[in-house]
């Protein structure tokens, strides 16, 4: 008798928690990143950069081309 009334101090004390994406949040919250990542992540942001870039560069060297012969 006196276990069971402890599991279901334990179950409510868990139920007090908060549910974070389905797993028990337990020991060290702050984890550092992978630097390895953060570089990988850093040259795919430069990456699509240039290739805006120089998509909007040849779009307005496309058009400037059809404009002048146009004209």
């Amino acid at each position: 008798l006196v276990n069971f009334f402890c599991i279901s101090l334990k179950l409510h004390v868990f139920k007090l928690r908060s549910f974070e994406c389905g797993f028990n949040s337990l020991g060290f919250i702050c984890r550092s990143f992978s630097v390895h990542f953060f570089i990988m992540m850093l040259m795919f942001v430069i990456f699509d950069l240039e290739v805006i870039m120089f998509l909007r560069d040849l779009y307005y060297a496309v058009l400037l081309f059809f404009l002048v012969w146009v004209v």
